[in-house]
C-alpha cells in the first residue's frame, strides 16, 4: 500500500498492517528531518481519530497489541519532534509519560527539543514551563534499569522508576542544583548505578543533567 496521505488517515488504515509500514516510513522521515509542523499536525490527527472513535484505541490494543504498541512508539517520536509547538500541559504530560522512551530516539535529543521549546517563550516566563517539567519528572513512573534500587531513608528496595532515582538523588546530595562534578561523584559512588548497563548509566547521567537544569529557583520537598 503506497502513497498514504497521513493527513487524511482513517481508523481502517491505522488498523492495517500493510498501511502501517508506509505510515512508519513517513513518520521516520519526519523525525529524521525534524519536520516540526508536519509532526504536530499528525499528532493532532491521531488525537482526533481517538476522540471521534472512543472505542477505537481499546479495540486496537486488544485485537492487535503489537501494532498498538508500535503506534504508541511512533506517536512518541512525533511528539518529540513537535515539542516546540506543544502546550505547557502537553509538554509536561510528555515528560511524565515518555522521557525514558524519548532518550532512545535515534534522531532527536530530548534536551535539545525542550531547549527549543523554551527558547520560543519570553525569558520572564520560561521558569513556569521548567517548573512543570521538573514536577513531571518527579512523577515519572517509567523504568530505568531492571533491578530494584535502594533509596536513602527507605527500608525496602524500590522499583527502578525515574521518580525513585530522582528521590534518591535529592535525598543523597540535596535538592538544590548541582555541578557536573557533584553529579559525577554521585554517579560514581552510587551502588544502584554501578549495577546498570553502560547505556543505562549514560541515561542516568542525562536524566540528572536535565533534572538539574529544570529545577526552579525555590525548591520545596
Amino acid at each position: 500500500m503506497n502513497n498514504i496521505n497521513l493527513f487524511q488517515l482513517t481508523p481502517e488504515q491505522i488498523k492495517s498492517e500493510a498501511a502501517f509500514k508506509e505510515i512508519k516510513k513517513q513518520v521516520e522521515d519526519f523525525a529524521f528531518h525534524r519536520d516540526v509542523w508536519e509532526s504536530f499536525e499528525l499528532v493532532k490527527i491521531f488525537e482526533a481519530i481517538e476522540k471521534n472513535n472512543p472505542r477505537f484505541k481499546y479495540q486496537l490494543r486488544d485485537e492487535r497489541p503489537k501494532l498498538y504498541s508500535q503506534y504508541l512508539n511512533l506517536i512518541v517520536r512525533l511528539e518529540l519532534v513537535a515539542l516546540p509547538l506543544l502546550s505547557y500541559e502537553e509538554v509536561a504530560e510528555f515528560i511524565e509519560e515518555n522521557f525514558a522512551k524519548a532518550m532512545d530516539d535515534p534522531d532527536n535529543d530530548i534536551e535539545e527539543r525542550i531547549e527549543t521549546r523554551l527558547m520560543v517563550l519570553p525569558e520572564v516566563i520560561r521558569d513556569d514551563l521548567r517548573e512543570l517539567i521538573y514536577k513531571a519528572l518527579r512523577n515519572n513512573e517509567e523504568k530505568l534499569g531492571k533491578d530494584r534500587i535502594i533509596i536513602k531513608r527507605e527500608e525496602e528496595p524500590q522499583l527502578p522508576l525515574i521518580k525513585n532515582w530522582l528521590l534518591d538523588y535529592d535525598r543523597t546530595i540535596g535538592i538544590e542544583k548541582h555541578s557536573n562534578i557533584e553529579k559525577a561523584q554521585y554517579i560514581s559512588h552510587n551502588a544502584n548505578i554501578a549495577r546498570l548497563s553502560k547505556s543505562d548509566k549514560e541515561k542516568i547521567h542525562k536524566l540528572l543533567r536535565f533534572y538539574d537544569a529544570m529545577k526552579p529557583t525555590t525548591l520545596q520537598m
